[in-house]
């Protein structure tokens, strides 16, 4: 079982921060895929079922809403209504966080086929242990993503929405002469970018390296930016990789997309995951007594 006590010291990483590290593009490539192929019909078997499980909780969501509908006409108690508006919200909530959590799937099955530890198809749900940090560090990564996204709103705000209101935008062909600055969009979107980019150890930092959710985040970010423009090479490969799926008729996707998953954590465990193992690992290889111990023991 993973570590749950979260307990991991993000100074582990502070030698990659000093130091820095060699970006291996093509190893990670070639790991990624060497993962995704030791399993190919337990990865492409969950990518076939994600969809399904989440149409299962929209129907959920759909029942519970017209149970509320319902209730909002045939009840007049508003103390009922409002309960079921919230037992509406928390389920929704509970969509997009079980979204997540189940592409988190991968990286919990990647994981232990790197380490070579038995696995089965019940491994894809492991990220679900470690919900609730994972949960505060996507409502997090949410919040920061709507500030970045602030400047946007503003724009879009006073150059479509508000002219629409106004009745100045009739169709969407009319934006192209009240929307003369467009290449801004795209500049207020580069933090957005950059953050997507920089937090892509996170969960694994959670999950596997025992961080918080706000040391995993900001130890990712740190990390990552040390090398960032071959990060952003790296995740225009990874696209590349979903859209060949995508060009095969569609099906090819249900294993391209944990194809690129597994890419992404060959990267953190080649980047990170020899920080927080290689204690564990020495302590297999020798053995544990008085003096194996002792710090000046251990390799410097």
């Amino acid at each position: 079982m993973e570590n749950l006590s979260y307990n991991g010291q993000k100074e582990d990483y502070q030698d990659l921060l000093d130091n820095g590290y060699d970006f291996k593009l093509g190893d990670y490539i070639s790991a990624g895929w060497n993962i995704a192929t030791q399993n190919v019909g337990g990865f492409v078997g969950f990518t076939f079922i994600i969809p399904i499980l989440i149409l299962a909780f929209y129907v959920v969501i759909v029942l519970i809403f017209g149970i509320f509908f319902v209730g909002a006409v045939g009840i007049a108690d508003s103390g009922i209504v409002a309960i079921l508006v919230i037992i509406a919200f928390f389920v929704y909530l509970a969509l997009i966080v079980c979204v997540y959590l189940l592409g988190y799937g991968y990286f919990c099955v990647a994981h232990k086929i790197q380490k070579q530890e038995y696995y089965s198809f019940s491994d894809f749900f492991g990220a679900f242990a470690h919900w609730k940090q994972l949960l505060y560090y996507q409502v997090m990564k949410m919040l920061i993503m709507l500030l970045c996204s602030a400047p946007l709103i503003v724009f879009m705000a006073i150059y479509i929405y508000i002219p629409m209101f106004k009745g100045e935008i009739t169709d969407i062909g009319d934006m192209e002469t009240i929307m003369p600055f467009r290449p801004l969009i795209y500049l207020f979107m580069i933090p957005t970018y950059y953050f997507v980019i920089s937090y892509s150890f996170a969960p694994m930092l959670i999950m596997f390296g025992g961080l918080t959710y706000w040391d995993a985040m900001e130890t990712s970010r740190k990390v990552i930016t040390k090398k960032f423009f071959w990060f952003l090479l790296f995740y225009i490969v990874l696209i590349a990789v979903v859209y060949a799926g995508l060009l095969a008729f569609l099906i090819g996707i249900l294993f391209s997309i944990p194809v690129a998953a597994c890419m992404i954590y060959a990267a953190y465990n080649s980047i990170m995951g020899t920080q927080t193992s290689f204690i564990y690992d020495k302590i297999d290889e020798i053995g544990v007594n008085d003096e194996t111990i002792k710090s000046d023991n251990w390799p410097k």
